[in-house]
Parts: structure tokens; sequence; C-alpha cells
């Protein structure tokens, strides 16, 4: 379980992140010069630095969200089986739910540990990327 929704985040933020910001370059460089120039080619230098720095942004961003969750979910975790936990929940006079229990015990992760999961994320995703690029010019 909480591997599985990690890397649901880790993927899907990204996913979302990158279209999203791909969808307001693209608006923008339409807008800015009536031209569709969004190609990533070896001639178009520009676009290239502009595509690494989406998916860059976009990867790191994406680390963060993965971090914030795994903390979360490991809280959970922590808090005991979760059948066991369910059990004593239930037969408590006060009824407290799972999602309730851990908003009352739950803390965040620190600002510096979710910083320091920005820059591996962001190399992680360029080098999933660019890397099938680098693989297909040299053939």
């Amino acid at each position: 379980l909480h591997h599985s929704l990690a890397h649901s985040m880790l993927f899907g933020s990204y996913q979302f992140t990158k279209r999203f910001l791909f969808q307001h370059y693209h608006n923008f460089q339409t807008f800015d010069n009536g031209e569709d120039d969004t190609s990533v080619t070896p001639n178009n230098r520009d676009n290239t630095i502009t595509h690494a720095s989406i998916i860059a942004v976009a990867g790191g961003l994406a680390g963060q969200v993965q971090h914030v969750t795994s903390h979360f979910t490991e809280q959970l975790l922590a808090l005991g089986e979760v059948n066991n936990f369910i059990t004593s929940v239930d037969n408590s006079h006060n009824k407290m739910t799972i999602y309730q229990r851990l908003a009352l015990s739950a803390s965040w992760p620190s600002w510096r540990s979710t910083m320091v999961a920005f820059p591996p994320s962001a190399i992680g995703f360029l080098a999933f990327e660019f890397g099938k690029f680098m693989l297909s010019d040299n053939d």
C-alpha cells in the first residue's frame, strides 16, 4: 500500500505537471509569435533547454509530492497494523476514522527534507526523458 501510493503520486503528479507546463508553454509560444514552434530538435537549442527545464521542474515537484505522500503513509502504518487499528477505533467511544486519527497525530515532513527531494527526482526524470534521444542519436 505504502509503495503503491507513493509511486502513483510520483508518476501521476509528474505527468500532470509536465502536461500542464507544456500546454501553457505551447499556448504562450503560439500567442507570442503566431507559430507552432514547440518541437524538440537538435537544431532548436532554445526549445530543447525549455523542454528540459519543464521536465526538470515537473520531475522535481513530483519527487516532493512523493516525499510528502511517503511521509504520511509511513505515519499511518506506524499507528499500528491496519486491521488492529480499525478494530480498536470501532471499539472506542468516539468512533474516529483512520483519516481523523491520522489528521490528529500526523506531522508534516521538514521543509529541508522536502526541498532535498527535488534535485534527485529532477535529474532522474531528465535522464528518463532525454535518455532515449541520446541513445537514438548514436545509431
